[in-house]
């Protein structure tokens, strides 16, 4: 119970508070930091922009840019999906494959008994 509140605190609620970023522990520490720092970049580039550029054309490159990245994105995630699952999956028997796999296998060695009275 103990941890499922506090999987609901990382991935509800402070990945709300923070527009969708939180550490995951199961992701390796690239992945983790790939994720930050490109969270930190869509969130602050905008208020960068605003503070220093205020044309309205600087504006437009950055929402095209921010639009091309995301539907770059969106094309390659729908075509993986519909190479992967598109095709007719292969059903393998399991049971053919242990009985095969245990019949080819040699007999566990037995550890000497330690406890046996030498005669």
């Amino acid at each position: 119970m103990g941890s499922q509140f506090w999987d609901i605190l990382r991935q509800g609620i402070w990945a709300s508070f923070t527009g969708g970023w939180y550490y995951e522990p199961k992701h390796s520490i690239f992945t983790n930091t790939f994720h930050l720092y490109l969270w930190l970049i869509l969130l602050c580039l905008p208020f960068f922009i605003h503070l220093y550029i205020s044309e309205m054309f600087i504006w437009i490159l950055y929402s095209s840019i921010v639009s091309l990245i995301i539907t770059i994105i969106k094309l390659v995630n729908w075509s993986l999906h519909h190479m992967f699952d598109t095709t007719e999956y292969i059903v393998e028997d399991t049971k053919k494959n242990r009985s095969s796999e245990l019949e080819g296998r040699r007999p566990a060695l037995r550890e000497p008994n330690r406890w046996r009275k030498a005669k």
